[in-house]
């Protein structure tokens, strides 16, 4: 078909009236190697010549019009055929078998793009519809809302729907794709020698789409236990399959998973050849998922090249990314969980490299990490803010390290000149984060520490209004730990008069409620370990944010 018609045919306003115009198009194609879309379009089409009026009849010949798309990669126009029927098809009967069938497609499309409103509102009013569904359509009815309710709250429990659908062996939906969900679900609890179970056994009557489906979960599977010699077979498995039928709609999946499989390896080389094919799948159809994945596995390459940093940058927009989808493989979660864990071992390096420059500028970022975070933490910020509040924290004098010594240790007055060395330091934090894909929340609080909402902080003048909140905060714990910290030029004042000079800032630092809040939390801070303290918030912040994705 050529693909200026193709294109005017997905881009037609698809309503009642519109059936006419596209059955004079369809008259004026002919090309047989796109036999099966215009069988769909012509099938609908005859059903609806010398009418103007959509039946629920038609609706059957729309979803495999959607679902021709669907399997050859093109979710997003499937999608929006589907949405654009779904909202003619409102006003057919509840108990049709075709609207209760495009119901479900519809359901599932919007589940495949991690449409989470759509896809909770259709399962939750196919649920209410159970009595009216067609014998031969109850194994696909359970099965979808099983899959759908293993990774979405809709009230029902998975196992049970998907057990419901497997009552129905004579349906393909029933013998085969319920007891893959099925096999799903236990690997996305960590259930992984039953989930391995499932699938081996499942293979034996497995064909096409849902071999390779089955293959990619017997590699995950062997990933998650660490059976790398056992995972060597699956993968000649599922390579030879890649290169027989490369459009395939599990393609993205099966390349990541492959990809771990030669990290795990040490041939990093293979792996970046599949990080590479992954980008070109992306650059034909992008869903975030996929491109989630694929940058947690570029991270890890990143990291098995030494990379540390850049793999900082990369894992932090994975997991970003993979936050939102609220779907992370246990592969995924562990190679991210680890490689946050390290993230602690490159920060203990960043604090050794100060502790050699500047003792005190070393202990001091881990102090005002710790009060920045009760701070943010006594003000209900979300897990992810506080994640990446610690780190700001953590590099927030790291430009200190450009800064001479004898200006950073001097004991006496610092004169004009010095001052304005030591006032580049946030600026020269900033270039070493120039160019990383750090949150912005982190780069604020970098090059924003020193400023002030009466407009005379530095480096750049800002104003109230003008200061992000989460550099106020780290400006007030930066401040908090500087008066209560013996110096060369004074004695450490008490924990009650830096709170006492700090209120007295009113107006000229931070914004009122700030300080009020961190004068109530103040309360509750007792002198400690805060090496110890630090791992302790990481380490649990961490633990958090994975129980937000899972």
């Amino acid at each position: 078909m050529k693909k200026d018609v193709e294109e005017l045919l997905l881009g037609l306003e698809i309503s009642e009236k519109s059936i006419p115009k596209i059955c004079e198009i369809l008259k004026k194609i002919e090309d047989k190697k796109e036999r099966d879309y215009l069988d769909a379009l012509k099938k609908l089409c005859t059903t609806a010549e010398g009418r103007d009026t959509l039946s629920s009849y038609d609706l059957e010949w729309f979803r495999k019009l959607a679902a021709f798309n669907a399997k050859r990669g093109k979710l997003t126009r499937a999608y929006d055929i589907v949405k654009r029927v779904m909202e003619i098809a409102e006003k057919f009967p509840e108990n049709s078998r075709e609207k209760i069938s495009f119901r479900l497609f519809y359901m599932m499309i919007s589940y495949e793009l991690n449409k989470r409103t759509e896809v909770i509102k259709q399962a939750k009013e196919l649920l209410g519809i159970e009595k009216f569904v067609p014998e031969d359509l109850r194994a696909t009815y359970y099965n979808d809302l099983g899959l759908v309710a293993s990774y979405f709250e809709i009230g029902e429990d998975p196992v049970e729907l998907l057990e419901k659908a497997m009552k129905y062996p004579e349906d393909f939906a029933g013998s085969l794709l319920a007891p893959y969900n099925l096999t799903e679900y236990y690997y996305y609890r960590g259930d992984f020698e039953k989930a391995l179970n499932l699938v081996t056994s499942l293979k034996k009557k497995a064909f096409d789409y849902l071999l390779s489906k089955c293959a990619v979960m017997e590699l995950k599977c062997f990933l998650a236990l660490s059976e790398i010699e056992k995972a060597e077979n699956v993968v000649k498995e599922l390579e030879k399959m890649n290169s027989e039928n490369p459009e395939r709609l599990d393609m993205g999946i099966s390349l990541v998973f492959l990809g771990y499989y030669y990290v795990s390896r040490g041939d990093i080389d293979k792996a970046e050849e599949y990080v590479r094919w992954i980008d070109r799948i992306l650059e034909r159809e992008y869903t975030p998922y996929l491109y989630g994945e694929s940058q947690a596995l570029k991270a890890e390459i990143l990291n098995a090249q030494g990379e540390s940093f850049k793999a900082i940058e990369v894992m932090i927009e994975a997991f970003e990314i993979l936050r939102k989808e609220k779907i992370l493989s246990p592969h995924v979660r562990k190679y991210l969980k680890s490689a946050l864990f390290r993230l602690w071992d490159i920060f203990k390096k960043l604090v050794n490299e100060l502790r050699q420059r500047d003792d005190y500028t070393a202990s001091h970022t881990l102090r005002v990490s710790y009060f920045a975070y009760s701070l943010a933490r006594h003000m209900n910020y979300s897990t992810t803010d506080l994640f990446y509040l610690i780190i700001g924290g953590m590099l927030h004098d790291y430009g200190k390290i450009k800064v001479p010594l004898e200006i950073l240790n001097k004991k006496g007055k610092l004169d004009p000149e010095e001052l304005k060395a030591i006032r580049k330091h946030p600026v020269y934090g900033a270039e070493f984060l120039e160019g990383l894909k750090f949150p912005d929340l982190i780069r604020h609080v970098v090059l924003m520490h020193h400023e002030r909402i009466d407009g005379k902080g530095y480096p750049l003048g800002l104003k109230n209004g003008e200061i992000p909140e989460v550099a106020q905060i780290v400006a007030i714990a930066d401040i908090f730990d500087a008066l209560t910290t013996d110096r060369p030029y004074r004695k450490a004042l008490s924990k009650e008069e830096a709170v006492k000079y700090l209120l007295s800032l009113r107006g000229q630092l931070v914004e009122d409620h700030l300080l009020n809040n961190f004068a109530k939390m103040a309360e509750m801070i007792q002198p400690r370990n805060y090496r110890i303290a630090f791992e302790e918030i990481w380490r649990e912040t961490i633990e958090d944010l994975f129980e937000v994705v899972e």
